[in-house]
C-alpha cells in the first residue's frame, strides 16, 4: 500500500509495480517523494484494517463505547473506516484494546485517524510493568508524551481530515503487551456524552524504530517482503 499520484492509498495490484509516492500534506499530486522501497516488516495486530475480522466480528475489545464497520470513506477513498463513538458512562475510559506477543525489540505504533466529535486520542503501549502514552490532538496537530514516554511521535496530514499518529517504544520485554486507544477530552476518564468519537483505518504494531508504510491485516499477522529496485 502506498500513496499514489492521488490524494488516497492505494494497494499494489501486482508483484513487481513500483510504488511512486506523493506528499499527502498538499494536494496529494504536486510533490513528488520518488519511489518508496522499503525492508520486511509485519505488522502484528490482528486486523488491523479495520478492527473486524472476515465474520464480520469485532477483535479488539472495547470498553464503554460502540462502533460501526464501513460507516465511512477511508484514506484509501473507499467506504472501510471504522467509526468508535463513545457511550454516557461517567468517569471512565472509552477505549478499544488488543493484547499481542512481541519480541525484546523496539516497536512502533501506527494508524491513521479522523474526528468525529472528540478532538483528542490516547495511544497506550502495556509491557513489562511499563504504560507507554501518547496523547494526539487533531485541532491543533499535535502530539505528546501521556505519562511514561515514547521514544519519538509524530503526527501528519493523510488528506481529508485523516491523520496517521506514529509512536516508537524503548526496546520492548518480550512477551504479552496491550495497545490501548482511548477517546479523551484531555484525560483518560472523563463523562462521555453517547456520540463523540473517531474515525480509523490501517492499525499496525511492528518490531521497527519508525512507521513503515501500511501493511493490512484480516486476521492475523501479515509481513510484506523485502523490497529491491533494479532497472534493466
Amino acid at each position: 500500500i502506498h500513496r499514489e499520484y492521488a490524494p488516497t492509498l492505494k494497494s499494489v495490484a501486482t508483484a513487481g509495480q513500483p510504488r511512486f509516492e506523493y506528499d499527502p500534506s498538499t494536494d496529494g499530486q504536486s510533490i513528488a517523494k520518488g519511489i518508496l522501497i522499503e525492508s520486511q516488516a509485519t505488522n502484528i495486530l490482528p486486523n488491523g484494517a479495520t478492527g473486524y475480522n472476515p465474520s464480520n466480528s469485532f477483535s479488539w475489545g472495547t470498553v464503554n463505547g460502540n462502533r460501526v464497520q464501513n460507516a465511512a470513506i477511508a484514506p484509501t477513498g473507499l467506504l472501510e473506516a471504522t467509526h468508535f463513538y463513545e457511550d454516557s458512562t461517567a468517569t471512565s475510559q472509552q477505549r478499544i484494546d488488543v493484547a499481542v506477543n512481541v519480541s525484546a525489540a523496539v516497536h512502533t505504533f501506527s494508524g491513521y485517524f479522523k474526528s468525529a466529535g472528540r478532538d483528542n486520542v490516547i495511544v497506550r503501549v502495556a509491557n513489562g510493568g511499563n504504560t507507554y502514552g501518547a496523547q494526539y490532538t487533531f485541532s491543533t496537530e499535535t502530539a505528546a508524551n501521556y505519562g511514561t514516554a515514547f521514544s519519538s511521535l509524530s503526527i501528519s496530514g493523510a488528506g481529508n481530515g485523516w491523520y496517521r499518529f506514529t509512536a516508537t517504544t524503548p526496546t520492548l520485554t518480550a512477551g504479552s503487551t496491550t495497545i490501548y486507544i482511548n477517546l479523551s477530552n484531555g484525560s483518560l476518564n472523563y463523562d462521555g456524552d453517547g456520540y463523540s468519537g473517531v474515525l480509523f483505518y490501517g492499525l499496525q504494531f511492528e518490531a521497527n524504530s519508525f512507521a513503515s508504510s501500511l501493511i493490512a491485516t484480516s486476521g492475523g499477522a501479515a509481513t510484506r517482503a523485502s523490497e529491491s529496485l533494479s532497472v534493466a
